[in-house]
């Protein structure tokens, strides 16, 4: 779905793929599931805001408590869609947020 966009994904098989490929790549945009088999998207999320304080963070999860949410957005995401969810407004979030980063980039808000 992604390629047709013509965005490159890199899927990352761990939490320490995540953080290898945060750490050597420059990223419009990273999707987080909330629960991974090393550990939960939130404490994902919040170690890479240890390092990375610009990049976009969707959630893409099956959690769908609000408490699931309001977690999320406190480690830092800036968007949560759950699933299934609609694939066309999951393109909208991820257009709007690669979007958002990049302006944020152009006016010296982030460094991707």
């Amino acid at each position: 779905m992604l390629g047709l966009e013509r965005y490159e994904a890199i899927v990352a098989t761990g939490v320490g793929d995540v953080l290898t490929i945060a750490l050597e790549r420059n990223l419009d945009l990273i999707i987080i599931d909330n629960w991974l088999a090393e550990g939960s998207g939130v404490m994902l999320c919040r170690y890479i805001r240890t390092f990375d304080q610009a990049t976009p963070i969707l959630f893409h999860s099956a959690a769908v408590y609000e408490k699931d949410r309001q977690e999320a957005f406190a480690a830092g995401a800036q968007n949560y869609i759950t699933k299934p969810s609609d694939p066309d407004e999951l393109l909208q979030a991820i257009r709007e947020l690669v979007a958002k980063g990049r302006d944020d980039q152009v006016k010296g808000k982030g460094s991707f």
